[in-house]
């Protein structure tokens, strides 16, 4: 697990990613230069170079939580990941609103077969 000084996006984003996850029981930070939430071999969340916050959900939750809260998928590389939404950021901004996120990122991967 790397600290924020390994992180190169924004000081910020990475506390408040840090602070949420603090917050869901059984899930912890991995990563270094780019800090991300898996289980079961899923990636779940991630932090972005850019202090965007991306949750992985199943297809009729995310469609829902993209129309709901007006936000799209990321880009990462080039490619969209068509399994990921990003979190607003006032939700980001709230450890207590995005720490339910993460645990609902984290419920979806936990249910895919083990990678």
């Amino acid at each position: 697990m790397g600290t924020r000084k390994d992180y190169r996006g924004p000081a910020e984003a990475f506390d408040k990613y840090d602070a949420a996850i603090a917050l869901v029981d059984g899930v912890t930070r991995k990563g270094a230069a780019n800090p991300y939430t898996s289980g079961n071999g899923w990636m779940a969340t991630y932090l972005g170079k850019e202090g965007e916050v991306a949750i992985r959900l199943g297809t009729d939750d995310l469609e829902a939580f993209l129309s709901e809260h007006g936000t799209e998928r990321p880009v990462s590389y080039g490619s969209v990941m068509k399994d990921f939404a990003i979190v607003p950021e006032p939700i980001v901004a709230d450890a207590e609103q995005l720490a339910p996120l993460i645990r609902r990122a984290h419920d979806h991967v936990s249910s895919l077969p083990p990678k």
